[in-house]
């Protein structure tokens, strides 16, 4: 998708870059570009869940699963490019930050869909606190060591959920990125640049070497 990170570097330095070149020069970056890729499909998988009228959906694990694939899927992607753009300089920190720019852009775009349509939809919200309450009592019987007290405290705390909340967005925006952070310090041990057994023979200086 990109042909040089450098690239702003063709950019004469003592000419000022404008709002168009920023803004291409923004999107060129892989970690952006698959973030917000990434974001915009699931913003739209929960556009048709809601108009065809199966937002339950979205609370089962197979859409979890689904939606954990996509993100390491873009964060893969969008790193390999990077890593082979940078090269050498494609640390572990690099290849962090871009899995993480990846996740962050891709779960707020999901969470501001949660925003847009429990905020339309006045009765949906409401709707999906239910199935939460439905399916924690469904839990509850799977795990027989939870006190009748706990119970009650999980089920209280779920009826007094704002979905359509500014807080309540927010909270389940930083969970999740919280969550999948685990994962993308386990990613970047895998992105990252690794020297290959050819890289000293193919370094300028040792080219010719073995012609001597």
């Amino acid at each position: 998708m990109i042909e040089n990170m450098d690239n702003s570097n063709e950019i004469e330095t003592n000419t000022p870059l404008g709002f168009s070149d920023k803004l291409r020069l923004f999107f060129n970056q892989p970690s952006i570009f698959h973030g917000v890729l990434l974001g915009l499909v699931l913003f739209a998988a929960k556009l048709v869940f809601y108009l065809s009228q199966h937002w339950d959906f979205i609370l089962e694990p197979s859409f979890m699963y689904l939606s954990f694939a996509m993100i390491l899927y873009a964060v893969f992607t969008a790193g390999k490019a990077e890593r082979n753009a940078f090269g050498s300089r494609f640390t572990y920190f690099k290849a962090y930050s871009s899995g993480f720019k990846v996740m962050v852009i891709g779960i707020a775009f999901s969470v501001l869909a949660d925003g847009i349509l429990y905020n339309i939809d006045s009765d949906l919200a409401n709707e999906t606190v239910q199935a939460q309450i439905e399916k924690a009592v469904i839990g509850f019987k799977e795990i027989p060591f939870i006190s009748d007290a706990d119970k009650d405290m999980i089920i209280k705390e779920l009826k007094k959920q704002q979905l359509n909340s500014f807080s309540s967005l927010f909270s389940a925006w930083f969970g999740k990125v919280f969550l999948n952070s685990i994962w993308i310090f386990i990613t970047a041990i895998f992105l990252r640049y690794k020297p290959g057994s050819n890289d000293w023979l193919n370094a300028p200086d040792n080219e010719n070497q073995g012609a001597e």
